[in-house]
């Protein structure tokens, strides 16, 4: 295998030449791998980029390496690409620091989530179950209890007493 100069397209001797790979088993490769399939210059060559070679020695690793047959590297690459997109969605969302809310502000925004989803059915026509609507309520009792607990909390002689007496 050689270096590769630094460049944007290379034919299919120079990436034959660096990953040790024969020409018509690239070609090969090309049918067998979705996502092998390097660009064609207006004469009707192969033009690989870099991505390209990456696949390519990629390929070669499983097959030629860690003994992999050819419908098992391309179910292994499928699932590295979907796995690789999926943390990549992941990374795209919004991400709440549910650790820096308390509790009560926690409750509220999971209930005003729900509450979403709930009007987004309801406009949709689709029907709820009854455990979906009961779990909402739940949760409206639960942040109605917490506030009645701090309000008491606050109203108690204890509170006034522990406060005053530090």
């Amino acid at each position: 295998m050689t270096d590769l100069p630094d460049k944007l397209y290379y034919s299919i001797r120079e990436v034959s030449e660096h990953t040790g790979v024969e020409p018509h088993v690239l070609r090969y490769w090309e049918s067998e791998f979705p996502t092998l399939r390097p660009k064609r210059a207006r004469s009707g060559t192969r033009t690989y980029r870099r991505r390209d070679i990456d696949e390519i020695l990629a390929i070669k690793k499983l097959l030629q390496d860690e003994g992999y047959r050819i419908a098992g590297a391309r179910k292994l690459l499928g699932q590295k690409r979907r796995e690789a997109a999926r943390v990549a969605d992941v990374s795209e969302q919004i991400s709440l620091d549910f650790a820096a809310m308390d509790a009560r502000d926690r409750m509220n925004h999971v209930r005003g989530e729900l509450r979403q989803i709930l009007d987004l059915a309801k406009a949709q026509g689709v029907p709820m179950q009854e455990r979906f609507r009961a779990r909402l309520s739940d949760i409206d009792a639960v942040i109605h209890n917490q506030d009645n607990r701090e309000h008491d909390l606050l109203d108690s002689d204890n509170y006034y007493q522990f406060e005053g007496g530090l």
